[in-house]
């Protein structure tokens, strides 16, 4: 199929800062498997894939194609899917659950699974969180348990578990958020703060926002990273608002919901962030949407209404997706997808 086939779009009429958007609704009547969706990606071909708690779906921009475990080996290894990376190196898209991990085969349409043996040569966890392919051609995988290096040549994981003093551990927890910055370096956010890869003696990740570090995050729970297209970084937080990382100044903003301000972030539980071709910054949360605009510096809400079409579908925002042609996606937590 070609790419012409995905026909997304936003429209946007702000009223101030509380912002009214046309959105196109994908939901189950639309043949989507369920209505929480945790990951959007794209392949090479166009087609859209949506990850759901009850299926795998591929979107050919008319219909849905579903894929769930049916307890046959190179069927989805779970149902509840809460990550999907498009794989440029392997042309490949893979999918991160609750029980392992699943690469597609295209040719063959199934998938490989990777699950944890209780190893130190496989997954340490299967609860996947994160995944991501680094400019020198490493995947990484991100679990419920700390982060992994897939070997390609042997099918093997390595797992790295930093032992140390309690500010620079790298303990099993959660790693929701693996990016590269423009510099080639590695960043891992997880729910014990942010970590950067030192290569310089071997494979350490180093942690960046302890009590001996220059950088203070308001909350060490990191839910998302993004690096922008002038090499700064934005760090979302459980609890702790929005952080924008000027790497030039070394100097961080945090953004928090404000009571009296209307023109502040929605919530401060951020889930999910990323950039438009425009280069405003989208920001996923428990309650809205938000568009960040650099130049004023203030952000436009978008929330459920009660309009068919006007405003989202849910206020609970779990992913953001811009695909070839600038087009964002949004996935919800109880109420599809809007686009």
């Amino acid at each position: 199929m070609g790419e012409t086939v995905l026909l997304g779009f936003i429209f946007y009429s702000f009223v101030n800062a509380q912002s009214q958007a046309l959105f196109r609704y994908l939901s189950k009547k639309d043949g989507l498997s369920q209505v929480s969706v945790f990951a959007i990606s794209q392949d090479s071909a166009g087609f859209l894939w949506f990850g759901t708690r009850d299926g795998l779906n591929k979107y050919d921009g008319y219909q849905f194609k579903v894929y769930k475990n049916d307890n046959s080996p190179n069927s989805l290894s779970s149902n509840d899917v809460r990550v999907i990376y498009y794989d440029r190196y392997s042309n490949s898209i893979i999918v991160g659950t609750t029980k392992g991990l699943s690469w597609y085969r295209s040719d063959s349409d199934d998938f490989i699974n990777f699950v944890s043996q209780g190893t130190a040569n496989s997954l340490n966890s299967d609860v996947i969180h994160s995944i991501y392919r680094d400019s020198k051609g490493r995947l990484w995988v991100g679990t419920s348990a700390g982060i992994n290096l897939y070997n390609e040549k042997t099918g093997q994981f390595s797992q790295f578990i930093k032992k140390g003093k309690a500010d620079d551990d790298f303990p099993q927890v959660n790693i929701d958020a693996i990016i590269e910055d423009h510099n080639g370096v590695l960043w891992v956010g997880s729910d014990n703060g942010l970590y950067y890869l030192d290569e310089s003696t071997a494979y350490s990740f180093v942690r960046v926002d302890g009590s001996k570090s220059d950088i203070s995050l308001s909350n060490s729970n990191i839910n998302a990273l993004l690096t922008d297209k002038n090499g700064n970084m934005w760090i979302g937080n459980e609890e702790g608002g929005l952080h924008f990382w000027d790497r030039k100044s070394n100097i961080i903003t945090v953004y928090k919901t404000q009571k009296d301000d209307n023109k502040s972030i929605s919530n401060n539980n951020i889930r999910v962030i990323n950039e438009d071709s425009q280069g405003y910054i989208w920001i996923g949360t428990f309650d809205g949407l938000n568009i960040f605009d650099p130049s004023t510096k203030s952000f436009r809400i978008i929330k459920k209404t009660n309009s068919k079409s006007l405003g989202l579908s849910d206020s609970s925002v779990k992913a953001i997706y811009k695909d070839k042609r600038g087009a964002m996606w949004i996935g919800t937590y109880y109420g599809g997808v809007n686009h």
